[in-house]
């Protein structure tokens, strides 16, 4: 229904159920009406979807030392992008996902699963950084090893849709949502990623939001549904 909220009823008339448009982001909507329609062509443009990730995070991160599509030297895997701060001692390895939001519960599988893989992938960036902690200063990426840095993060970095993972030796997972913009505002590299890392920018239930139950009458049955309002 947030894709296709209309009903046909007799003939040509249309009904429409408003309140799944209304809480609908627009593009959101176009862009999975159009997977479902041209599969194909919405993988071929899938595949630019982490380059225009790193396009915003770049421009949103020039105060910072970065990098970016790093191949590690064993081939295993790639560093989607590098963030230096010398100032607060401070290197973040990034792994960029933006899984499109599912419609079924096997997209949700597939969708975990490549969340799964992003992590996957930054098991092996630090496993390779530990060991061979000089690579990126041997290939002119960091000034310096990394193991001569105070502060050091493995971050997943998701977009639209995402699930919790335990942060876990220096790995955890963020929105792209809340990583940018505290990219444009934060001065410190450190001092970001800590507050990124409370996860205050979450939703809050009485904060940021109120849930009201609302019964309805089907065929005798009592439906009982929760309806989200932002908190005033």
């Amino acid at each position: 229904m947030c894709i296709h909220p209309f009903v046909p009823l007799d003939g040509f008339v249309l009904a429409v159920a408003p309140q799944f448009p209304l809480a609908s982001a627009v593009d959101e909507n176009i862009l999975r009406s159009f997977s479902y329609r041209h599969p194909a062509l919405f993988s071929a443009q899938n595949t630019e979807k982490e380059s225009v990730m790193r396009e915003r995070i770049t421009d949103a991160a020039a105060r910072f030392r970065i990098g970016h599509s790093i191949e590690l030297p064993d081939k295993t895997t790639e560093i989607d992008v590098l963030l230096a701060d010398e100032e607060s001692s401070t290197v973040v390895f990034a792994e960029l996902k933006w899984s499109r939001k599912p419609n079924r519960t096997l997209e949700r599988i597939a969708r975990d699963e490549d969340i799964a893989k992003g992590l996957t992938q930054l098991q092996l960036i630090r496993a390779y950084a530990r060991k061979h902690p000089d690579f990126l200063h041997e290939l002119g990426k960091l000034p310096r090893s990394v193991e001569s840095y105070g502060s050091i993060h493995y971050l997943l970095v998701v977009w639209d849709y995402w699930f919790w993972i335990d942060r876990e030796d220096g790995i955890a997972v963020i929105s792209f949502d809340a990583f940018l913009p505290a990219l444009r505002e934060g001065a410190s590299l450190q001092i970001l990623v800590t507050e990124l890392l409370k996860y205050e920018w979450l939703p809050i239930e009485g904060r940021d939001f109120r849930v009201d139950y609302a019964t309805t009458a089907v065929n005798g049955a009592l439906l009982e549904l929760p309806n989200f309002y932002p908190s005033n």
